[in-house]
């Protein structure tokens, strides 16, 4: 029995199918990779970020409270008080919003980056 060699072609051929599948494989493996690091660079960023939010939305609040109704230090730090314990007491901001509702009928709809806040009544 004689061997025969496979055309030039036909090896070229299977060697660019080949090549192609390995680039595939390549992109799909580093597309894994940056899904996860992407995952997990948001994760730190969003836990690094959090904090300081938090401090910017306090210190927003007790100026805003000092420019529009002249409340001084001892008002603003009771308010800071008083806000903490509502944090503390709400399980979520959805149920925090629903609350101010209820009690207040001011709507506060963050998915209106301009015109968040609606005084129904």
């Amino acid at each position: 029995m004689s061997k025969h060699k496979a055309p030039s072609w036909f090896r070229n051929q299977q060697k660019a199918e080949a090549a192609r599948k390995a680039q595939r494989e390549n992109v799909a493996a580093a597309s894994l990779l940056l899904q996860d690091g992407f995952r997990e660079g948001y994760k730190k960023g969003r836990e690094e970020a959090m904090p300081q939010a938090v401090k910017a939305v306090y210190a927003a609040s007790v100026l805003a409270l000092r420019h529009e109704f002249k409340w001084g230090q001892q008002r603003c730090a009771r308010f800071i008080e008083a806000m903490d314990r509502e944090l503390v007491d709400s399980i979520d901001s959805d149920e925090t919003m629903d609350k101010v509702f209820e009690e207040l009928g001011i709507k506060i709809n963050f998915d209106d980056p301009l015109e968040h806040v609606e005084v129904i009544g």
